[in-house]
């Protein structure tokens, strides 16, 4: 047995002892775990003084201890209150990783969902409740489980999905799907918005956790609504080679599964792959370091099988941010949208558009309207 953390057994926080490991942690490749670990005082009177503790155990069975609850957190006038379960902890072989946690006053329900990266040196906060959601109007919401579904490759790159609300007090009204390097979040998808890549009409309601590979591959399965129907609202999703999600299979799409010449026609009813893994955390994982992808399909005639995709040649997405409207092309229609939209901020006003914020950065200025300049005028956008 190597590391073990045991009842009662000193922690690397003075006078607190091991009471409970909080979910199985993730192992690096290094050997090395990120452990979200319960401590507390030990008397003759029991446990007394419980918190929850986030650490790093190497494989030498050295420790590092990282955050404690009730510690401040590095947000001001806010300390650490829970650290994420099995499914909310990427760790990869440098020792770096992602977590979802909370963080406000301890002892207080007020406490928020947030996002940490740490390594060895320590932890910052890089998405927390009430902070904008990139890609929507609002901002990530306080509910429990708000953010998760968190992983990281090699480089540190990492991918989780997360809830947010409306920006005019409703909460949970979508969910999302976002990229994070070094420390920037990126939306890939967002609930509730357009979604032309599937068609004209067509939303993305939801995604499962994803999955990141070494090359910065984020693969995810997702739900559809709007022109959609039970046949075909589910669908597989990756990154192109330029970072944009383009879609890969979608319930009710016709394919050849006949490896030679002949045809052999199919109609996909369910698609599963095994998500929430960085290739370097331990986990089982179905899409591996030179983008291919295994997967299993179901068909509308029952029968089924395991495949792989290779998504190394996935066609680049066709670059048509400035469609606002959605309708195929970038013309006047969009422009006035877009003149709508321009000079207003997140959360000042009610002009403020997502959709024409094609940096994500909360404004909607001349930079964005560069990137409207180079599009306009650009039709066979996806949808059309």
């Amino acid at each position: 047995w190597e590391r073990l953390l045991i009842d009662a057994q000193p922690s690397p926080f003075p006078g607190f002892g091991y009471v409970s490991v909080e979910a199985a942690p993730p192992i690096n490749t290094s050997g090395a775990m990120a452990c979200p670990v319960r401590v507390g005082e030990f008397t003759d009177n029991g446990i007394q003084n419980a918190k929850r503790s986030f650490l790093i155990v190497e494989d030498d069975a050295s420790v590092s201890p990282l955050a404690l609850s009730g510690e401040p957190s590095p947000e001001p006038g806010l300390e650490y209150i829970a650290f994420g379960g099995q499914e909310n902890v990427a760790f990869n072989d440098a020792g770096q990783g992602l977590v979802a946690g909370r963080i406000g006053q301890e002892n207080t329900p007020n406490d928020l969902q947030s996002l940490l990266s740490f390594d060895t040196n320590g932890v910052s906060v890089v998405a927390i409740a009430g902070q904008r959601a990139p890609g929507t109007s609002g901002s990530y919401t306080a509910y429990q489980s708000a953010i998760r579904g968190v992983v990281g490759n090699a480089s540190g790159t990492g991918a989780f999905i997360a809830r947010f609300d409306n920006g005019l007090g409703a909460i949970n009204t979508g969910l999302g799907l976002y990229r994070v390097e070094n420390g920037v979040v990126e939306p890939l998808a967002v609930g509730g918005q357009a979604a032309p890549q599937f068609g004209a009409g067509v939303r993305i309601a939801a995604s499962l956790a994803p999955s990141i590979n070494a090359n910065g591959r984020i693969v995810a399965q997702v739900t559809l609504n709007g022109a959609v129907t039970a046949d075909n609202n589910s669908a597989l999703v990756a990154t192109d080679n330029n970072g944009r999600l383009v879609p890969v299979l979608r319930t009710g799409d016709t394919v050849d599964i006949d490896p030679g010449p002949s045809a052999d026609l199919r109609t996909i009813d369910r698609i599963d792959i095994i998500e929430g893994s960085g290739g370097q955390d331990g986990r089982p994982r179905s899409l591996n370091d030179q983008d291919k992808l295994a997967l299993f399909l179901r068909f509308t005639d029952n029968s089924e099988g395991v495949f792989v995709l290779s998504l190394a040649n996935l066609e680049d997405a066709v670059i048509c941010e400035a469609d606002i409207d959605g309708d195929g092309d970038v013309d006047l229609g969009d422009f006035g949208l877009f003149g709508i939209a321009f000079g207003s901020q997140w959360n000042v006003g009610i002009d403020y558009d997502p959709r024409a914020d094609y940096d994500a950065d909360g404004d909607v200025d001349l930079g964005d309207f560069g990137v409207f300049g180079t599009q306009f005028g650009r039709s066979g956008c996806p949808g059309s």
